[in-house]
């Protein structure tokens, strides 16, 4: 059979699956044909092949001998697999919150294309639901975790007991301080608001104020570094407030009134959202009085009153990252403990440059 070199390694894998199940016999392992063989009979990359063979030796769908080759193993161990759990845990705050809605969907993609049956649970802002679930997979069969744990870093000691017990962990998005000796893959957080920053004051803007929801939140940290260094770098002070506080909106138009603030980065879209729905409200004008940035590039961004400027976030590039360092611990093949994905400013009429003299 003959398959273009555009063929996706994935779609190899599942050929590979296919002919394991039409081959095996019962009480007897069948030796598989060589990388090479396969590659040149189906007309694509040995890389290709192999990485498919790798993941289905990891999965128990074949068997390496060292110096031997290859084996499809007896077909009642194949059929065991398929009726075992071939699971992989997602855990995630809320479907509801855009970015990791989006993300979701990204992940269910990837699992269902690899095989696997995903479990999604949603732990809100609550350590002690993370807890329990974790408590929960420890006495499960799962095949893996993908988490975007609870900042508080409570259940860290968690996280760490399941992965010393073999099962791949990977923490995705946002970490606590305490889980770096753990695998992850994060985005450049102060990336995102140094490049805002910049892109304000570049256009005029000299009091920009940052706006958090929890102040103590290890990722707002992040955020709150990023711009901090780039009004340093231009020798101007920086405003912090936190949406939070009961008074937040009387304070936002105080500021901007006495002339503290003409420019906002704020944690995500909806607080930048909401602060310029409440100056606009006040007769400000969103970007010629006050400019104003989120984070996460959400739907909301093109229906805000003022189309907002915003950061994006590679969702898609995380979650397939995510599944291959997932299988890289299956195969017991080295990671990199830590990965950084750039983001990127999608710059939009709310942070245009400053018309007013």
């Amino acid at each position: 059979m003959k398959f273009d070199n555009s063929f996706l390694y994935h779609k190899i894998k599942q050929f590979i699956r296919d002919e394991i199940g039409k081959r095996a016999e019962n009480g007897k392992e069948l030796r598989l044909e060589s990388e090479r063989d396969m590659a040149e009979d189906l007309n694509v990359s040995r890389f290709s092949v192999n990485k498919a063979i790798s993941e289905l030796v990891a999965e128990g769908y074949l068997i390496k001998r060292r110096g031997k080759g290859v084996y499809i193993p007896p077909k009642e161990q194949i059929d065991s697999l398929e009726n075992s759990s071939q699971s992989i845990v997602l855990i995630i705050p809320d479907t509801s919150v855009y970015f990791y809605g989006e993300l979701s969907r990204e992940v269910e993609t990837i699992a269902y294309e690899r095989r696997f049956k995903l479990v999604l649970c949603l732990i809100g802002n609550d350590p002690e639901k993370e807890r329990n679930i974790l408590a929960g997979i420890q006495n499960q069969s799962v095949k893996g975790i993908i988490a975007a744990p609870h900042l508080s870093g409570q259940n860290t000691d968690l996280y760490e007991k399941i992965f010393a017990s073999g099962v791949p962990v990977i923490l995705i998005n946002r970490i606590h301080y305490s889980m770096e000796g753990l695998p992850h893959i994060i985005f450049d957080q102060g990336e995102g608001s140094y490049l805002g920053a910049l892109h304000m004051m570049e256009h005029g803007r000299r009091h920009i104020m940052y706006i958090d929801d929890y102040p103590d939140s290890y990722l707002s940290q992040l955020r709150h570094k990023g711009l901090e260094k780039a009004v340093q770098e231009r020798g101007l002070d920086l405003g912090r407030m936190s949406a939070i506080d009961e008074d937040f909106d009387t304070q936002l138009i105080e500021r901007a009134r006495d002339g503290r603030m003409d420019g906002i980065i704020a944690y995500n879209d909806l607080i930048a959202i909401r602060a310029m729905n409440v100056l606009i409200k006040s007769g400000f004008h969103i970007p010629a009085e006050v400019a104003v940035m989120g984070y996460d590039n959400s739907y909301n961004t093109e229906i805000a009153l003022v189309p907002l400027t915003s950061v994006k976030f590679p969702k898609q590039k995380v979650a397939r990252q995510a599944f291959d360092a997932l299988m890289a611990q299956m195969e017991r093949r080295g990671i990199e403990m830590k990965q950084v994905i750039a983001t990127e400013l999608i710059v939009r009429e709310s942070t245009l440059p400053n018309e007013v003299e």
